[in-house]
Formats: structure tokens, C-alpha cells, sequence
């Protein structure tokens, strides 16, 4: 099986975006067609708390992390597949957001990243995401 490869824009903001689903693999509800952000500077991946309402999700861990503005910040994380237009990530590790300030539904940082590649063209304002088919 060969990797995947996603195709994306860049919104109004300056965002790199997806639309990706996400699942509670607990009780079965799945949200579809949410806005998700690329963002390699971010070191973690972020869920917006209404998704979090929606799906049911229960926590699975407190996480602490050093944001640059805010200082050292707890979060709760949670368990739950993300699916990139056919390709299913179990088992995956999110954060909820602690602020609504991103116009997404879902954040994609490093934790997730450093397992893809990524190209970016600022000119033609599109991105290419190379996603492999496991997670280190």
C-alpha cells in the first residue's frame, strides 16, 4: 500500500486547510466535512470543545503544554480516529482547544506532522500532504 496524498488551499486567513471527519470510535458518531488547519507550528493537534460536545468524547488524559503567549496551560485530551478522505487514523491524540480564536474545527500540529511530508507554494497559495500509511 502507497502513501496518500491530500491536495489543499489556503483560506482568507492564511491557513493551509483540509476538510477531514472524525470519529468516537466509543459510541459511533462521526462528525464529516470539518475544517482542519495544517499548522507546523503548533506542537500539538487541537479539537474545538463544540466538536468535542457533538462526538461525546470522554476524557482520556489531562495534557500540560508551554504555549509562547499563554505560559504553561492544561488541556484535556481524548481518544478518537481522524480520516483523511479514505485513510483512518486510529487511536488518535487530541487536545481540546482552551480558546475559539482559530477558525477551525480541528488543528493539526507536529505530533501528527512529523510523520508526514508537507509542500507548500505561497505563490500558487496550494499545499501538497503526504500522509504514510502508519504512525511512528
Amino acid at each position: 500500500m502507497s502513501d496518500k496524498i491530500i491536495s489543499g488551499n489556503i483560506d482568507s486567513f492564511g491557513y493551509i486547510f483540509i476538510t477531514t471527519s472524525i470519529i468516537n470510535n466509543e459510541n459511533g458518531i462521526r462528525i464529516d466535512d470539518i475544517k482542519t488547519i495544517i499548522d507546523t507550528g503548533a506542537f500539538s493537534s487541537f479539537i474545538q470543545k463544540d466538536i468535542v460536545k457533538q462526538l461525546q468524547l470522554k476524557v482520556y488524559r489531562e495534557n500540560k503544554y508551554n504555549n509562547p503567549i499563554g505560559g504553561q496551560i492544561t488541556t484535556n485530551a481524548y481518544l478518537s480516529s481522524l480520516i483523511f478522505n479514505t485513510t483512518q487514523y486510529n487511536n488518535f491524540l487530541i487536545n481540546e482547544f482552551t480558546t475559539n480564536d482559530y477558525p477551525c474545527g480541528i488543528l493539526i500540529g507536529m505530533d501528527f506532522l512529523k510523520n508526514c511530508e508537507l509542500t507548500f507554494s505561497g505563490k500558487n497559495k496550494t499545499f501538497e500532504l503526504v500522509l504514510p500509511n502508519k504512525f511512528v
